[in-house]
């Protein structure tokens, strides 16, 4: 999550590549404009840990250098941010 308490609330396994998914329609009132959409890209993701509790700030993340060059720390907008082997070492003794 971005934003004044930025942060992994949490962690994922992607489970396919890429491509045309249907949409929920609980999700449907999230999207803005006017087009409706049944299907938009997206992944089918497998949910390992939730932190929405007790998450992982950013702030802590900044003070590891070796999770200097995250990607949720380098771009401010999106939803999944994948991350390296080496990192993911690092983050699963945080959580």
């Amino acid at each position: 999550m971005s934003g004044k308490e930025a942060g992994i609330y949490a962690i994922a396994r992607i489970e396919t590549d890429p491509r045309q998914l249907a949409e929920f329609p609980a999700e449907k009132k999230y999207w803005t404009g006017n087009e409706e959409r049944d299907v938009a890209n997206g992944v089918r993701l497998t949910v390992i840990r939730r932190l929405i509790n007790n998450p992982i700030l950013k702030e802590k993340l900044l003070k590891i250098p070796r999770l200097s060059q995250l990607s949720i720390l380098r771009q401010f907008q999106g939803t999944n941010f994948p991350v390296k082997e080496s990192e993911w070492q690092i983050i699963s003794q945080l959580t």
